[in-house]
């Protein structure tokens, strides 16, 4: 597959990718490796909030992580200030968000820690696939679950009818009622368990034990860890949950009057600009349905939050409550004004990211709220993305490679050979 670039960019303008667009135009024929090296060349001069800094502190101590090893990661973090958020927490990740891995690790500082704040406020049914083992049709069924077993026999119609219809595969390890269920809220099913108990050995060595009812997330991130370790072993990599971060950061904050994200809630005349500047709804949390367990957002409104089933007052305390529940998880817009804007992390990410971070600085410029000097200096093109393939063009799973399946990665292409196999797709949309 070989496009004729120069036709590219203005495809990619008019369908209002502008951000991707200049990007790709300046770097699209750099070599991979030099243009990881630019990705860490970010000055950060905004010191980061004692609050933020214990939010993952106390995340990552929930994770498999000593509390020596926290510290010297939490200062890594700080010290190099540039964060993975482009990824999805999922069981397995694919060619997209490996291709990110690689490409995002070639120029990185040694020393350092390389994280991954991984999305948990999705649902599993986006295209992630966050409850599944996900691989390529180069294996079999048998490959991934052993027979004979009741699983196999349970699997093997369905996955004859998904080979048909698809490019890849993927075996669910969460029943079919969890499909829209957000990630973030979601625990551990008795599948998961059953699954993997009937797994290939590779994977049960490799997979944490799953502890039904506890957080299918924080499972996730372990287990990624776990495959990642393996596959790129010179890399130290460090998997967590940006949306618990958030999240703990925000009852830590939301008991100061003047913080400037409490003020959201609490100073009418900023929210009316907020949202003049933004002329568009701004999701603040995501919650699951009080009729189903589907994902809906509560957004911010001139008087109240409001979403499909109804508003809620702006009440300090009953947001503090709902997030110190678990029942809300911090959206998009709280997420990136703390990470980006208040505590000057650049953030990289995929296609989608690097435009709404570019129009969340300029509309945040228009405004008299957060420090003018500290959002003209953040960096919000920070574009990682990319698929893994093999020379057939045929993606290419992480799964695939723990399984048996030769393969290396690329590093000396150039940044349009590596996101070529996504334009298809980009310039269909």
């Amino acid at each position: 597959m070989h496009l004729n670039i120069n036709p590219v960019f203005e495809a990619l303008r008019n369908q209002g990718r502008h951000v991707l667009a200049a990007v790709l135009e300046q770097k699209s024929l750099m070599p991979i490796q030099e243009y990881s090296h630019e990705l860490y060349e970010y000055p950060a001069s905004v010191e980061v909030e004692s609050f933020l800094k214990e939010a993952f502190t106390d995340e990552l101590r929930e994770m498999a992580w000593t509390h020596a090893q926290v510290d010297e990661i939490v200062e890594s973090f700080i010290r190099l200030r540039v964060l993975q958020t482009a990824t999805h927490v999922t069981a397995t990740e694919g060619p997209t968000f490996w291709a990110i891995h690689h490409l995002s690790t070639l120029g990185f500082p040694e020393g350092e820690y390389y994280g991954i704040g991984a999305f948990s406020g999705v649902p599993f049914s986006g295209s992630a696939w966050s409850g599944c083992l996900n691989y390529s049709k180069r294996h079999q069924l048998e490959d991934i679950i052993q027979k004979p077993s009741s699983i196999y026999r349970e699997l093997e119609k369905s996955q004859k009818n998904r080979m048909q219809d698809t490019a890849d595969a993927r075996i669910s390890l969460i029943p079919g009622k969890m499909r829209d269920v957000s990630v973030f809220h979601a625990l551990i099913p008795e599948r998961t368990s059953h699954i993997l108990a009937c797994a290939n050995p590779v994977l049960q060595k490799l997979a944490p034990v799953p502890e039904t009812g506890t957080l299918f997330s924080r499972w996730s991130l372990d287990f990624c860890q776990q495959q990642m370790n393996l596959l790129m072993p010179d890399k130290p990599m460090v998997f967590f949950d940006i949306n618990q971060v958030i999240r703990r950061y925000l009852l830590k904050i939301l008991v100061l009057e003047n913080h400037p994200v409490t003020r959201i809630f609490t100073d009418q005349a900023l929210r009316k600009n907020l949202l003049n500047a933004f002329a568009q709804d701004i999701p603040m949390f995501s919650a699951p349905s009080g009729n189903c367990s589907k994902q809906i957002f509560w957004k911010l409104g001139e008087s109240c939050l409001y979403s499909p089933e109804g508003t809620e007052p702006l009440d300090l305390s009953m947001i503090y409550e709902n997030l110190e529940k678990e029942n809300w998880c911090p959206a998009i817009f709280p997420t990136f004004i703390v990470l980006a804007f208040l505590n000057g992390w650049k953030c990289l990410g995929s296609f989608e990211q690097i435009e709404y971070l570019t129009r969340f600085k300029n509309r945040l410029q228009t405004l008299n709220w957060l420090n003018q000097e500290q959002i003209k200096n953040v960096e919000t093109q920070g574009l990682t993305t990319g698929r893994c393939v093999d020379a057939q063009g045929i993606p290419v799973y992480p799964l695939d490679v723990l399984l048996g399946t030769s393969w290396e990665f690329n590093k000396k292409q150039t940044l349009f050979s590596l996101i070529e196999p996504l334009m298809p797709r980009l310039l269909k949309e």
